[in-house]
């Protein structure tokens, strides 16, 4: 589901469609907008580190997608509210990471990308 923009699109979309309409929504933003952002970003990233993981994200989209005719709405309901509310007490009390500066990008994804 991803954290950021499909946080925010899923929680609020959340109260005028149903939850798995949202997700497929965010996925649908997520993945064009991630693809308008290589265009505009202007660190050039090479296709070996955003090509993978660019299609892993598609193919999690689709699968995911795909596995949420399998729960029913409110059980699903459920779960994604228990998610949302454990992910924001993650966010509320990590600690943030210093800020890097300026970073070279890496040449190519690993699997920790």
């Amino acid at each position: 589901m991803g954290t950021g923009t499909s946080t925010v699109i899923i929680s609020l979309s959340s109260f005028l469609i149903p939850a798995k309409w949202a997700i497929v929504l965010a996925s649908f933003v997520n993945i064009f907008g991630g693809l308008a952002m290589c265009r505009i970003d202007p660190v050039p990233i090479d296709l070996r580190y955003w090509g993978p993981i660019s299609l892993s994200m598609i193919a999690g989209s689709i699968i995911g997608a795909l596995m949420l005719k399998s729960f029913p709405p409110q059980t699903f309901d459920l779960v994604l509210g228990i998610a949302f509310f454990l992910t924001s007490l993650w966010f509320l009390f990590k600690r943030s990471a210093k800020p890097l500066g300026n970073v070279i990008p890496p040449e190519k994804a690993d699997r920790n990308d």
